[in-house]
């Protein structure tokens, strides 16, 4: 996987540059970049969705604690008696099978928001590009598809207002 990411920056570096020398070479394009973490972090989809997130996992959490606990209790009151042991052993194994379980759902529904709030900004990205104008508008993620841009050309904070705007139903 890291393989493919490293071709996919490559590609798109190599077409920054392109594009980049074509605008030099035409001087008629509109060029503008942004940086997509702010962007990304700021969003207040982005938001909404980490706080629904907190707190379906502080319910989970609630949940083995109160496992934990029961287990803890069983412990201390059961003696040493085999059918309690029993009774403790099988608890403890229902709170590894939930807290696995749990694990796998909150980093698929992490992954299920993640899409869902890159899908939205991308809409939103696009469509602030086409209402003002530009032929180009990169995403600058310090991670070397843009390695220079001037600050003439940032946008970000322009961006960031648009598609928050945008989310909440608001126009410009």
């Amino acid at each position: 996987m890291k393989k493919g990411l490293n071709i996919f920056l490559f590609v798109i570096v190599v077409a920054a540059v392109l594009i980049l020398g074509y605008k030099s070479y035409t001087g008629s394009k509109k060029l503008g970049f942004i940086t997509t973490n702010k962007v990304f972090d700021e969003f207040v989809l982005k938001k909404e969705l980490e706080g629904d997130l907190k707190k379906i996992n502080l319910a989970k959490q609630s949940y083995l604690d109160s496992l934990k606990l029961k287990i803890q209790s069983m412990a201390i009151t059961s003696g040493s008696n085999n059918e309690n042991a029993l009774r403790i052993e099988e608890f403890k194994k229902m709170y590894l099978l939930k807290e696995e379980q749990f694990n796998a759902e909150n980093e698929a529904l992490f992954q299920q928001y993640n899409d869902k709030i890159w899908k939205q900004l991308n809409q939103y990205v696009e469509d602030y590009a086409k209402e003002n104008g530009y032929d180009y508008l990169f995403g600058a993620s310090g991670q070397g598809n843009l390695m220079y841009a001037s600050e003439t050309d940032d946008v970000t904070d322009d961006v960031l207002k648009y598609v928050n705007l945008k989310y909440s139903g608001k126009t410009n």
